[in-house]
This record gives structure tokens, sequence and C-alpha cells, in this order.
């Protein structure tokens, strides 16, 4: 073979070769596409507390031995048999306290609900406090198994309510009675940028969609970083058009069609970088399959809820948690990969070898969720 036959063949697998690389970098994070999510919900009128707690199947199984005879199949009679040791999960690892007292909680009768991402236990809970005053909960659930996992918490007492997110290092909550009320920017703020660092879909779409910016090098370098900020707002404003129409219920789609339709967006925008055949700029792109990911946004925030006095703050903070986090994370990214890829074959090989890679982990997610497929099957 000619040198310059052996040259050809280089340039032409180069792209293949980077792609399978960046494309063995994003496959942790495709086996794990939902994040790890848990429900508390308590209300409290005078010494008793009532709830529920709410688990995925697939995340209640890595910490209780569910699956018995180990046929990848989780059947009733199974979990009416790990009762025990669900007791025993919750007096462990979910500590409620009033008046420096432990409270003394009951798990009442558990009942098995189907979502769009499965299977999911709900389990009713009873807690008894001495004295009244403030309660503390302490929510350590999964942590030690999956650092993401988060637990969003609610409290509600007579029509005032204040809700909570868990985290590995921030799991221990105070609630005065006096102080349960609205508001909550704070902490929808934060819990929008952790959605936002936890949901690798969606930062895989602004990169996709970010990636034709590396290869404009004839344009300023203002105007480059000008259309950088216009792609990324317009993602924000969308997603947050759709996450107001969902958590208002003007518009309700299942979840497992929105999943779906959220790793078409990446497909559609890495083929577009390789072939341009959508007709839309890359701000109208951006909008257009932003109010998509919105409703993404929707289905992890309407279970926990937003605060009925306090709409408007937590909703505005969530938003711009999320705006705030994707900024970051694209800047990080985005500007040491700028400055990489001044020389346009550099600029070129990452377009094609990042468009290729992020088609490759959407088809993945989309066969994954239009299909349903998981590890831990429900019959």
């Amino acid at each position: 073979m000619s040198s310059f036959a052996r040259s050809s063949l280089r340039t032409r697998l180069a792209p293949l070769a980077a792609a399978l690389t960046i494309w063995l970098a994003l496959a942790a994070p495709v086996e794990a596409h939902t994040p790890s999510t848990g429900y508390l919900r308590l209300s409290t009128d005078g010494t008793d507390v009532e709830g529920t707690l709410e688990f995925a199947v697939r995340d209640l199984a890595s910490a209780v031995l569910l699956d018995q005879d180990g046929d990848r199949r989780i059947l009733w009679g199974e979990i009416e048999n790990a009762r025990p040791a669900l007791a025993a999960l919750v007096a462990e690892r979910l500590i409620l306290r009033r008046a420096d007292a432990a409270c003394t909680t009951n798990l009442n009768e558990p009942m098995v609900d189907r979502r769009d991402d499965g299977a999911w236990l709900v389990v009713p809970l009873v807690a008894t406090c001495a004295g009244e005053g403030a309660l503390s909960v302490d929510y350590r659930f999964f942590f030690d198994q999956d650092p993401t996992h988060r637990g969003l918490l609610a409290l509600t007492r007579e029509s005032a309510s204040a809700t909570r997110v868990a985290g590995p290092d921030d799991h221990l909550f105070t609630f005065e009675p006096d102080t349960v009320a609205a508001g909550g920017f704070a902490t929808y703020f934060a819990y929008g940028v952790e959605h936002l660092l936890i949901g690798p879909d969606h930062l895989l779409f602004l990169a996709v969609l970010l990636l034709p910016l590396l290869t404009a090098t004839s344009e300023p370098l203002r105007k480059r970083v000008w259309t950088f900020g216009t792609i990324v707002t317009a993602f924000t404003v969308a997603h947050a058009i759709a996450l107001l129409l969902a958590i208002t219920g003007v518009v309700s789609l299942p979840g497992r069609l929105v999943e779906s339709a959220i790793a078409a967006t990446i497909v559609l925008t890495a083929l577009d970088n390789l072939w341009r055949f959508l007709p839309a700029k890359r701000w109208q792109l951006a909008f257009g399959f932003g109010l998509i990911h919105g409703l993404g946004f929707a289905a992890v925030l309407l279970p926990l809820g937003l605060p009925a006095g306090g709409f408007w703050p937590a909703f505005a903070g969530f938003n711009l948690g999320i705006e705030a986090g994707q900024i970051a994370v694209a800047a990080l990214l985005w500007l040491p990969l700028l400055v990489w890829s001044l020389r346009p074959p550099r600029s070129s090989l990452l377009l094609r070898a990042g468009s290729i890679a992020a088609c490759g982990a959407g088809l993945l997610w989309l066969i994954d969720r239009a299909l349903a497929l998981g590890i831990i099957v429900w019959a």
C-alpha cells in the first residue's frame, strides 16, 4: 500500500476511532439513564406524623434482597417476604425526631405503582413523636450504593408546606412549626443545578448543539461566544415554558414518550451535524427541542411539587439552577475544546467524531426507553 493510500485510510478512520473513544467514555452514563430518586411526603398536625415513602423497585433492590429466587423477576410474594428487611432498612435510614427524642415509625401495607419508568413501591408510614416543636428528618437511603441518588422531601403542616432535597452530604433537615412555609428559591436552585449535572442526556444534547461552533474557525471569537450564549439561553427559555405548561397541567404526556423523544433530539441533532438537513438555526433547534427536554424536567419536579405560597420563587430557582449548571459545564468543556480546535483539521475531526459518538449514545437511549428495557422486570 502506498504512503498516499495509507494516509488517506488514516484520514477516513480517524473520526471513527475518535468516535469510539468518546462513545466508550459515554457508555457508563448511558447505562443509567434515569436518575435515582426517592420521595418522602409527610404531614403533621400535632404529635403524629403520617406520610409515604416512594422508591423505584430497581433502586430498592440494591439495598434489599427482592429477587429471592434469582429469576430477574420480582413478584408480589417476594415483596411480602422482604417486608421485615424493608422495615429494618427504613428504621436504619430514616430517622424522625421531635423534642430531641426519636419518633416511633411504623410501616403499613406497601403498594405497587406501575409508572412509565418501571415499578415503584409506595410505603405508607405513621410516626408517633413525643411532644411538639421542630421536626427533624434524616434521610439516608441509597447514598452508599448510588451517590447521585436524591431524596425529595415534602412536609405539610395545616395549610403550609416546605420542601427539601436530600443528598449524600446534606440529608438532615429541621422543620420548625412557624417556618414551614412557602419559598424555597435556594433549595430549588440547588436542585436545578444537581438535576442538570446528573442528567447526561440533557448535557449531551447541549454538547451536540455546540459542536459546530468549534468548526467555525473563520468567525470572530466574540461572535462564537455570543452564539454560544444564545444557544444556551434559548434552551433554558424553552424548557422553562414547557415546565410551566406541565406543572400547571396544560400539557401532560406519558413519561416513556417524553424520555424517548429526548433521546431522539440527540440523534437528530448529531445527524444534522454530519449532514445538514434540519431547516433551523442552532438557537432554533435549542428552543424547539428544549421544549421536549422541559417536559423531562417536569417529570422529576412534578412528584415533589412546588410550594403553593412560593410557586414563582421556587419555579425561578429551579430554572435558574439549570441555567447556571449548563452554562458552567458547557463553558468548562467548550472553551478548552475551542482553543484545541483552532486548527481546522482538529475541529473537523472533533465535530465528526463527537457527533458519531453522540448519535450512538442517543440511539441506545432511544431503544432502551422506547422498549422499556431494564435490568429488573416486573411481572
